[in-house]
C-alpha cells in the first residue's frame, strides 16, 4: 500500500536552527540563518529542502518511469534551482527550475525513452502538489 502520510517532528536548538526527525527515522540539520543573513549555515535552509524536494521526487519519478518502460538509464544528472523574491515585503519561493539531464544506455532516442519523458511528472507527488498549491493548515497550541 502506498504511503498516506508523513510525519516530520522538529525541535528548536536555538537561534534559526531545528533538529529534524522524519518518519521517526530519518535526522538531518536545518538552519534557517542564512535567509536572514545573521550568520550560522550550519546546514540547508527550508527554502533548499523544499528545492531539493522537488528536484529528487523528479529524479525519482524519471528513474521509475524508465524502469516501466524499460529504457535503460546509464546515468541521471538533476540540477534544482529556486527563485526567492520578495512579495508584498516577504520573500518568497517564486518559481523553481529544474534541468534533468538522462542519459540512456541505448544511445539512439527510442519511443520508451520518448513515452517516460512525456509522462514521467505524473509520478511525481511533490512538484504536481506544489505546481498545484497545497492547502496549509496551521495550528498553535499555548
Amino acid at each position: 500500500m502506498a504511503k498516506t502520510s508523513t510525519d516530520v517532528k522538529l525541535k528548536w536548538m536555538g537561534g534559526l536552527k531545528f533538529d529534524v526527525n522524519i518518519r521517526g527515522k530519518h535526522n538531518l540539520f536545518v538552519d534557517a540563518s542564512s535567509e536572514t543573513q545573521s550568520g550560522g549555515d550550519e546546514g540547508p535552509a527550508p527554502d533548499d529542502m523544499l528545492t531539493a524536494a522537488v528536484g529528487s521526487c523528479l529524479a525519482s519519478s524519471f528513474v521509475f518511469c524508465a524502469s516501466k518502460v524499460k529504457a535503460e538509464l546509464a546515468s541521471l544528472t538533476v540540477t534544482a534551482r529556486a527563485e526567492i523574491s520578495r512579495v508584498e515585503g516577504y520573500l518568497r519561493v517564486t518559481g523553481l527550475d529544474v534541468t534533468l539531464n538522462p542519459q540512456f544506455k541505448e544511445e539512439e532516442p527510442s519511443k520508451k525513452q520518448d513515452r517516460c519523458i512525456a509522462i514521467f511528472r505524473n509520478y511525481c507527488t511533490v512538484t504536481e502538489s506544489v505546481t498545484r498549491g497545497i492547502p496549509v493548515k496551521v495550528n498553535i497550541k499555548t
